[in-house]
């Protein structure tokens, strides 16, 4: 049985809760294209993640998740069986009276246990971070020159905003994006965008957005794109980022008192 390389898992991890600077994202996507046992296993996690943040009862998603770990486990005792016939390998095992069939259900049961325990934590985690989304979260208000009819705006960027105001978020990232093709600096869209992209549940694309607005340090956006990051990280369940975003906004006279409170939401 093939162990997945721990720092691949690490990078994986750090894909999939947007941790990854641009550089990195960029870099990590290029070896996906040429590397299939890497995007496999992404594609494994990505299975995983599903469970946990799906839409269904508590029930039905520990069923779902201890039938998906059985299932997998399973397969590779299977594969490792047919290996080892076609290699002609047999498989040594001391003399202490258990067949190798106890063996792998004691390994099935102690990963299924443990899932239990992991997946609980994790289903307890979403829950709250879906309270902290829904009790404070509202996307950002379109420019309130589109309102007035006298933009002066890149008609593109105009009918992107007309969009967004009606909630055809789809369609107003589509138009965002074309801006951002041929000005990939331009601030309204790259935030906008960003709103956009959480409305569609698109939250690692979110974070990448966002954060290229941190880093450029705009003074209109910056705190606003530090607000909403932190949304998405606890969106993806990783708090530790999300209490990072919410902390730095302790100093501001605007996001201060919301702040304290989904920090001490966090920290429960």
């Amino acid at each position: 049985m093939n162990l997945p390389n721990k720092k691949n898992t690490t990078l994986i991890e750090q894909y999939l809760s947007g941790e990854m600077q641009e550089k990195e994202l960029f870099g990590f996507e290029k070896r996906l294209e040429t590397e299939p046992e890497l995007a496999d296993l992404l594609n494994l996690h990505k299975e995983i993640n599903h469970y946990f943040i799906h839409e269904l009862t508590e029930e039905e998603k520990l069923e779902k998740q201890l039938n998906f770990i059985h299932d997998k486990v399973m397969q590779e005792f299977q594969d490792e069986e047919k290996d080892s016939v076609k290699n002609e390998r047999p498989v040594k095992l001391k003399k202490t009276g258990f067949s190798p069939l106890w063996y792998a259900a004691a390994s099935i049961s102690g990963i299924i246990i443990i899932a239990t325990v992991v997946l609980l934590f994790y289903q307890n985690a979403s829950t709250s971070h879906d309270k902290i989304f829904a009790e404070y979260y509202k996307p950002y208000e379109p420019v309130s020159i589109v309102r007035s009819g006298e933009s002066g705006l890149n008609p593109v960027l105009e009918n992107a905003f007309i969009l967004y105001e009606k909630g055809d978020y789809k369609g107003s990232l589509s138009l965002f994006n074309q801006v951002l093709a041929t000005d990939k600096n331009n601030i309204l869209a790259l935030f906008y965008s960003s709103i956009a992209l959480m409305e569609t549940e698109k939250f690692n694309e979110a974070i990448v957005k966002l954060q290229i607005i941190i880093d450029k340090q705009d003074r209109l956006f910056l705190s606003h794109a530090i607000w909403y990051q932190g949304f998405c990280y606890s969106k993806i369940n990783n708090p530790k980022a999300a209490l990072r975003n919410f902390e730095q906004l302790l100093t501001n006279e605007y996001y201060k008192g919301k702040s304290e409170e989904i920090i001490h939401c966090l920290k429960r």
